[in-house]
């Protein structure tokens, strides 16, 4: 059981100049469950499950259940299918539960920052899709990772260039973008905070938890 990263509630009318966060005053409810913990019991995952297992349009059902816990963060590498009939599948389920998407953990393999601009792009084309599947799912959120490039060490420029088409996008779908920080390399903290900077965007935020990249680094 983990806590979500991202936003938990939100009262969006439309697109705004920055996001409008309305953190619950319920301790419960600031609570979230990611599905990542659960891949050895979730369909989809990198494992196949060898025991009894759940469709991730379900999770949210099962952590109501077994917590008391209404809102999750599911992982991309957990989802069944993007197609819309999936994803309306989840949505009703989720609905169902009375349950909440906090935040989404994305995680790709294409690096913002390559040299290869075809890479570059696949990069910002993943992140928008799953910015429009976050946007369809209530999703105020989502977290997504920097993949190392094989032709480039970490590049502040053009990992910025990046980030500014995926925010311009994430923008206008009322969707936050959570920086990773768990790559030694691409995703050290001290890197990620001059992005922050050089990028100045308010839709983009990091997470807390810096020690992940940091365990790399003498004490």
């Amino acid at each position: 059981m983990v806590v979500a990263s991202g936003a938990l509630c939100r009262g969006f009318a439309g697109a705004t100049a920055s996001p409008t966060v309305k953190f619950p005053t319920d301790t419960r409810e600031r609570i979230a469950i990611a599905s990542y913990p659960f891949r050895d019991f979730i369909l989809g995952g990198e494992k196949k499950p060898v025991g009894p297992s759940i469709d991730l349009k379900d999770f949210a059902a099962h952590v109501n259940e077994k917590f008391g816990v209404r809102k999750i963060e599911p992982w991309t590498g957990h989802f069944a299918s993007t197609d819309t009939k999936y994803l309306e599948q989840f949505r009703e389920a989720v609905e169902r539960s009375k349950g909440f998407v906090a935040n989404m953990a994305v995680d790709g393999e294409d690096s913002p920052y390559a040299v290869d601009a075809s890479e570059r792009a696949r990069a910002v084309a993943f992140s928008k899709k799953w910015i429009d599947v976050a946007a369809f799912l209530g999703a105020p959120g989502i977290r997504t990772n920097l993949p190392s490039a094989k032709d480039s060490e970490p590049n502040l420029d053009r990992t910025a260039d990046s980030l500014q088409r995926v925010l311009e996008y994430a923008s206008a779908k009322n969707v936050v973008i959570n920086l990773e920080n768990d790559n030694p390399v691409s995703e050290d903290p001290f890197f990620l905070m001059k992005l922050v900077e050089k990028v100045g965007n308010p839709w983009l935020h990091t997470l807390p938890d810096f020690a992940n990249s940091l365990a790399h680094r003498d004490a």
